[in-house]
Order: C-alpha cells, then structure tokens, then sequence
C-alpha cells in the first residue's frame, strides 16, 4: 500500500515505500534486478502480508542515463512489468495492494495502476499510493496532489498525495505552508496541516510519506531544532507530533521516515549517519543492519541504505542497500521473528531505596526506553532531594542476574551503564550532613513540644 517520496530543494522526486508479513525465524536476502544496464534495484513498496515487493530495476544505460523498468518481485522471482503503451520502457513501481494484486508507479506515459498483466494510465504524473483493494490511487499531477477513484481523478488542492488508508477515505502527502511546504492530512476532501516538530524555523518544511491502514498514525520527516533547519523523521497521532531521532552527526541529525506498521507502533526509514533504521515505540530509534546483525544473520558485503515499506505486522521490512557480491545497489528484504525486541534489547528496572533513616531522591535516566539494545551505554543521575545527599547505587550482580542476595555498590553520580543484560539499579540517598530529614527535624520538634510542656507542669 504505502508511497513515499522525498522532495528536494526545487521540488525533485528521489524516493517513495510501502508494506509485508511474518516470520518464525530471521532471514535476508537481495531481490536481484531485471535483465540489462548495470546491475541496480531499488525495492519501494511491500504488500501488507509481505509477499509481494515492487520497485523498479535499471535495465539499460545510455550516454550515461538509466533507465528503469518497475518490477514486482514473490517468492523468489523478479519480473519486470513493462511499461506504458507507446513509452520506451522507463518505468517505476512505487505501491501495491495489500494483496499484491494491484501495482501503481510512473511510466514514461505518467501514472500508472498495473492489474492482471495490464499497465493503464490514469492521467497524472506520479502514482504513489495505492488502497487495500487496490481502488483508489494517489499522487501528483499536473495540477498537484490527487486522488482517483474508478476512473475519476480528483484534485486534492495540495502539492502532492504520497499514501492512502486502507479503505482510501484518508490521504497524506504536502501542501504549502507560508513560504515553504508541509505535512499535510486529507480526509473527506478536508485538508489539515500537521504542524512541525517542535524548534522547527520559520521557513521550516516537511512532508508526510506514510498513513497507518486506519489513518490514524502518519509518518514523514519535518524541519527541527536537532535538524538545524534540515529534516528529522516524525510520527504524528492524535495531533501530536514525536521526533524520531536520528544517528547523529558532528552536529546535527538527518533522518526520514518512509513507513509505517499496521498498528503505528513501528517506523522505519533512514538516517544520513546509519542507513536504514527501524524505530519502535519501546526502543527507539535502531540500526536495521544491527538488528539483523544481533538476530544472528551475516550481512557481510551489505550497507543497508533506505529501509522504504514494511507490513501490516512489522515484521518485514525492505529497501535498498549497497552490495558486493553482485556489486550494486540492491533491493531487499528482511523478516522479523515476533519476539525480535526481546531478543536484542534488555530492560533496566531503577528504583530508590527509602527506610525511616533514608532520605529521598529521583533518578534520571537517558535515554529514558522501555528497552536497550544491546551495548547501548545508558547514563542514570541522581537527584537528593531537600535535606538529603545521594549515598550509593546497588547493582544486580551480572554473574548472579536477579539474585537478592547478590549485589555489587558503585557510588560514581552519574553512573553509566552498558547493557549486556536485563538490569536492576537502586539509588540509595541518606541525610544531609548540613540538615536534618523533615520527618526527623518533625519528630525531634514534637518531642521538644511534649517536654516543655510536662516541665511546666
């Protein structure tokens, strides 16, 4: 289903994305390219249960131009879809169907929504999102963003569509925001600004990429402060839109994100500084390649560019990525076992250790996740509170995860961890040399109170 594209200084098209499955067990592998030109393929979109992968292929190279065919790639197989009648066979497939059946992209022609073996146009430019049944397609047009329907196109009033809902009631994509372009959400032909992240300029831009099969959860990149003016990923629900990071450079990040899982909880994308990531609301933003890396799988002679779609479950996901062995930019796809964030990260439980002696205290956490991948340095800092100093910090022992009676003491503030494995810290405090507890100075003064007035009795 999804469609992404990234947009350029001067409005160039580079990239677009889509949905896929499960698996029991990790896997990989490179999806090959069409037959003709330098070996490159780019994977773009992924049917919702993961079986079917579009995107387009170089099949020939002249004066230095490539010229792709869309391709559509299950169970092994790579075959090029053509192109539009009368093109000279430049192609690109951007999204499918849930079920596969249905392919849209760009053809030398302009839009197109391939069935059955047959490429139509539709009358725009660029196809780039298509509905679950495969009825309802979005993009651009002459005339900006559109949506088309049974044969009818309509103009959505903005600059461009790049994906659709499951049931096509609801469209993301851009419009104009003052003197630049925004993320922009339709639904019944009423179009509503996102916003920016937060520390956005005033000449900020951004585009969403990808809506959740319900249309309540949208992805894309906008201006942010972390960005310094460029662009950072977002997720965007119910109003609020979350930055997702990045892999930070010297001084700034620079990251997209290009799709979506069926339920929001999974994001994935690319960073300037690590390639493909995929970000979970309990982990954050992860390296891809890493993940895959940790599952156990060998990705010699692979650097995972772009993750661009992934399924309706968020356990495959594919891209594009450079190769060697055939040398050359190369589709892909990789697949998830169900319990693949167990499996690589580790979760850090903190607490405060209080007793009538005890004083009390917070601790800070950064980066504050439900779970860490593994060697991920984590760094806890310890706040007393009125009256109280920081004492201590009690850790699990590794050697004996879990155990009571085996801890070990570290009274460095901050304290920084690297996780190996699930751990267990405890922030002790106890009473300021310069000040009493409240409960203390509180009792002793009671106990002042009752004894002055015995003696004048």
């Amino acid at each position: 289903m999804r469609a992404w594209a990234t947009l350029g200084v001067g409005g160039t098209v580079v990239l677009f994305s889509c949905s896929r499955a499960r698996a029991a067990v990790p896997s990989f592998q490179g999806l090959g390219d069409l037959p003709g030109g330098e070996f490159s393929s780019c994977a773009y979109g992924v049917s919702a249960d993961g079986s079917v992968v579009v995107g387009r292929s170089v099949i020939d190279t002249s004066a230095g131009i490539h010229h792709f065919e869309a391709f559509r790639w299950e169970n092994g197989v790579i075959s090029g879809l053509g192109d539009l009648p009368g093109g000279a066979l430049d192609s690109q497939a951007y999204a499918v169907s849930a079920d596969g059946s249905v392919v849209v992209g760009w053809g030398s022609g302009g839009a197109f929504r391939w069935e059955n073996g047959i490429m139509s146009a539709l009358g725009g430019s660029w196809a780039m999102g298509v509905s679950a049944d495969g009825s309802v397609v979005v993009g651009l047009g002459s005339g900006g963003a559109f949506r088309w329907e049974n044969g009818v196109m309509s103009p959505l009033g903005g600059r461009e569509a790049r994906d659709v809902s499951a049931d096509g009631s609801v469209v993301v994509g851009t419009a104009r925001s003052g003197i630049s372009y925004g993320p922009v959400r339709w639904e019944n032909g009423v179009m509503t600004a996102l916003g920016y992240l937060p520390g956005a300029p005033p000449n900020a831009s951004g585009f969403a990429t990808a809506v959740s099969p319900d249309g309540s959860v949208i992805v894309g990149a906008s201006s942010s402060e972390a960005s310094s003016g460029w662009w950072e990923g977002f997720r965007w629900k119910n109003g609020v839109m979350t930055a997702l990071g990045g892999f930070p450079r010297e001084y700034f990040i620079l990251s997209r994100a290009y799709d979506v899982s069926g339920d929001g909880s999974v994001v994935v994308g690319e960073s300037a500084n690590g390639g493909a990531f995929i970000w979970t609301t309990a982990t954050g933003m992860l390296s891809l390649e890493g993940v895959l890396t940790a599952l156990g799988l060998d990705l010699t002679g692979w650097s995972l560019g772009q993750a661009t779609g992934i399924s309706d479950d968020g356990l495959t996901v594919v891209g594009g990525g450079q190769s060697d062995s055939p040398y050359g930019f190369q589709g892909w796809i990789a697949t998830l076992p169900a319990d693949w964030i167990e499996q690589v990260t580790y979760e850090l439980t903190v607490s405060i250790a209080k007793s009538h002696w005890v004083g009390w205290g917070t601790v800070t956490v950064e980066p504050n996740l439900e779970r860490y991948f593994v060697g991920k340095t984590v760094t806890l800092t310890a706040e007393p509170g009125e009256r109280t100093a920081f004492k201590k910090w009690k850790l699990d022992d590794p050697n004996h995860p879990g155990h009571g009676n085996h801890f070990v003491t570290d009274t460095n503030n901050p304290l920084t961890l690297v996780m190996t494995a699930d751990r267990q810290v405890v922030a002790v405090f106890k009473c300021a040399p310069a000040g009493r507890p409240p409960f203390l100075s509180m009792t002793l003064g009671l106990l002042g109170l009752i004894w002055v007035v015995r003696r004048r009795r």
